[in-house]
């Protein structure tokens, strides 16, 4: 039976946010939310190159992108424990130091294992930084206060991947991949300075719960049972599956085999996030008038059909 969690009997928080963060909060939680769509996508431009630097074959430099997204997803499950114990901070600033100094050691890798290596570490880090700001707007506000502060959030994190891979493709026209890689440690100690002198701690000490491991275990699996959430995880999961594989392929694809630059391959990039962004949208007016069990079923449809139109595309273009 999944234990209960336990309160920490501990004192109330020495300091309360002040209403000149509150009204800051949106804009430093969106910079830091903004930490994994931007390593994600900055780099995409520089595929090709990562790949002649380190001699290895064409299409290897895929295998960052992917142990970044499983770094990311491992993150992703212990930084909401870990910041519900030790409060919001902490599990910030400590992110922070490892995406730093994992961003300092892609910069510096000499071969693809070990920049490899150094992503993953990377996701880690950063994986605070998607999980805890979400968790700060509910320690402050509730309601319609917080759904406003979340959707500048939500928007930040749909403009940023418009502009990250614009950026990386301009970086690439004058200096190398490496510039990448030490602009994002300057990044993480932009948001470490953030963290350490203007974010005040959210959540008080008697707030705080500890739930054992195995708590915390059952708890996963009793969520994963419930067929309503496998179900739409088993959608999203495979919808995502079909955008990482893009991004994973895109830039070979573009740069490599159809000659673009790197420049050129991010305002392409862009272009595709601008139309997330639209369809998004639309989907939340659709969403009132058809319902979502049925504009689910649309929505499926519609990414199958297209996903064996390329399919068919890029076997079409290997037979000739």
């Amino acid at each position: 039976m999944t234990q209960p969690a336990r309160v920490m009997p501990m004192r109330p928080s020495a300091h309360a946010p002040s209403a000149f963060w509150l009204r800051l909060m949106p804009v430093i939680l969106g910079i830091l939310t903004a930490v994994g769509p931007v390593s994600t996508d900055i780099y995409l431009p520089a595929f090709p190159a990562l790949e002649h630097s380190f001699g290895t074959a064409a299409g290897s430099a895929q295998i960052t992108l992917a142990v970044w997204f499983i770094g990311l997803a491992c993150g992703q499950i212990t930084q909401g424990p870990f910041s519900d114990r030790f409060g919001r901070r902490l599990p910030l600033l400590l992110g922070g130091v490892l995406y730093t100094l994992a961003s300092i050691g892609c910069a510096l890798a000499h071969d693809l294992w070990s920049f490899t290596a150094c992503r993953f570490i990377a996701a880690l880090g950063a994986s605070a930084a998607m999980v805890v700001p979400a968790a700060t707007v509910r320690d402050v506000s509730e309601g319609a206060e917080a759904a406003r502060k979340m959707s500048t959030l939500v928007l930040i994190m749909g403009v940023v991947p418009i502009l990250a891979p614009a950026i990386g493709g301009v970086v690439l026209g004058f200096a190398s991949w490496r510039v990448i890689f030490w602009a994002a440690a300057v990044y993480g100690v932009v948001c470490l300075a953030l963290v350490w002198r203007v974010l005040p701690e959210t959540l008080p000490h008697e707030r705080r719960t500890a739930l054992p491991p195995v708590a915390l275990l059952a708890r996963y699996l009793h969520i994963a049972r419930d067929p309503q959430f496998s179900t739409n995880a088993v959608i999203g999961g495979f919808s995502a599956f079909v955008c990482f594989a893009y991004l994973g392929g895109a830039p070979g694809l573009f740069i490599r085999e159809l000659h673009f630059s790197p420049t050129q391959f991010g305002v392409l990039f862009g272009m595709n996030a601008v139309a997330m962004i639209g369809a998004s949208q639309v989907n939340g007016l659709l969403v009132r008038r058809v319902g979502v069990s049925r504009l689910l079923r649309f929505a499926v449809a519609g990414t199958m059909a297209a996903s064996l139109l390329l399919l068919a595309a890029s076997l079409a273009g290997r037979a000739h």
